[in-house]
């Protein structure tokens, strides 16, 4: 079936004519000129993480646009007409990855690179933006530590001996004592003012810490036919040369910035005492990053076309298509691609979500097990990484289902 033919209009999703509107100010990382927005994604859900118990709550939650910058000078690329009054981190904010047994072995292994790498060993660990906790648990059990984990989603339960959670943002008013380890993992992104934070995650490192940090990697995003990682909670998008020069400008040393998770991750390792910062091949990265940041609006126009004409021929064939995974790519893939808030199913494996509607289009999402998918005759995955995850679910479920990556 042929599903690479676009129908009239699609391509204009991504809007280029609101482009030319002039931004006053400068960069919020560098305090250089404020660069011109190269891509619009146009108005989405700005709780993409936040589902709600019916259709008409979730398809009137509050909407924002999404316009993003890139700053030549330092590679900070961020959204220009981000509002944080539409945000609300309460408890109906889920974006837990932790019911994917191929996101679980991920954490496994870096909790045993962190331990090894910091020689933590009944240490006292922070973990901002620390969720419903389980890395946190995770690396306090494996190291026989301690840990206060902050996070504003936190509705209380329980948790391991040694760790507490503190239902909070980390600011100065909830600060607490240097750790031997800070972990601070996919929060920068979310922070309207990173250059600020990153003050106040210096003064948590003390001569012996370590310092952890993870955020979606933009390089990735820009640079690859992965497109689909852009929400509106997001504030910023950092690559490597961006993500240094933050924290180097915070007087942390960068020990080391590496990649993970298929390329998706970007995880700094940094330090308040070494004494140089890692820069080199920072220019050749930047040079890198502007060039894909050139043609992602069009790359992105024609990854929204084909999608749509992908969901259009399935329907028109009257085949069942199911979407697996609820979480942000699914929620900016339903909601940006023509016709895909149509599409009939859409399944995550995280309990928590299941009998709740996905914000925008309303989808009631459905466990794996829901006896429905059999039906299904094709299963859209938004994230090559949980492919072969997703198989052998589908497989369990004796599903028939083509699966398609998109």
């Amino acid at each position: 079936m042929g599903f690479d033919q676009a129908p009239a209009g699609v391509t204009d999703r991504v809007n280029t004519a609101a482009l030319r509107a002039p931004r006053k100010g400068c960069c919020p990382l560098c305090g250089g000129p404020a660069p011109d927005p190269f891509v619009d994604l146009g108005t989405v859900p700005a709780n993409c993480s936040s589902f709600k118990a019916t259709a008409a709550e979730s398809r009137n939650v509050p909407a924002g646009s999404i316009r993003l910058a890139f700053c030549p000078a330092c590679g900070y690329i961020y959204n220009v007409d981000f509002d944080e009054s539409v945000i609300e981190y309460d408890n109906t904010y889920n974006n837990s990855l932790n019911c994917s047994a191929t996101f679980r072995a991920f954490e496994e292994d870096l909790s045993a690179e962190l331990i090894e790498r910091w020689q933590l060993d009944r240490g006292r660990i922070i973990d901002i933006g620390c969720g419903k906790g389980e890395f946190l648990s995770l690396l306090c059990r494996l190291s026989n530590s301690t840990g206060v984990g902050f996070d504003p989603s936190w509705s209380g339960g329980p948790t391991d001996a040694g760790v507490q959670i503190v239902p909070s943002v980390y600011d100065e008013t909830t600060a607490v004592e240097p750790a031997d380890l800070v972990c601070c993992r996919h929060v920068l992104e979310h922070l309207e003012d990173p250059v600020s934070f990153a003050a106040l995650l210096r003064r948590a490192l003390n001569a012996a810490s370590g310092l952890y940090i993870e955020v979606p990697n933009a390089g990735h995003v820009l640079g690859s036919d992965d497109l689909w990682d852009i929400i509106y909670p997001h504030r910023s998008y950092f690559a490597a040369p961006s993500l240094e020069r933050l924290i180097t400008d915070a007087e942390i040393s960068v020990l080391h910035t590496t990649v993970s998770f298929g390329g998706q991750f970007l995880s700094l390792y940094g330090s308040a005492t070494a004494e140089s910062s890692q820069t080199a091949g920072r220019d050749q990265a930047l040079a890198e990053l502007a060039g894909n940041v050139r043609t992602f609006a069009s790359r992105l126009s024609e990854r929204i076309a084909r999608s749509a004409a992908l969901v259009g021929n399935l329907r028109r064939a009257g085949k069942v298509a199911a979407l697996w995974g609820a979480g942000a790519r699914g929620v900016t893939f339903l909601n940006v691609v023509p016709g895909a808030a149509d599409i009939d199913l859409v399944v995550d494996s995280n309990p928590r979500k299941a009998g709740l509607h996905v914000p925008g289009t309303g989808q009631v999402v459905v466990s794996p097990d829901e006896p429905a998918l059999r039906k299904a005759d094709s299963v859209i995955i938004m994230n090559p990484m949980y492919l072969t995850e997703i198989t052998d679910l589908l497989r369990q479920a004796r599903s028939a289902a083509q699966v398609v990556v998109v």
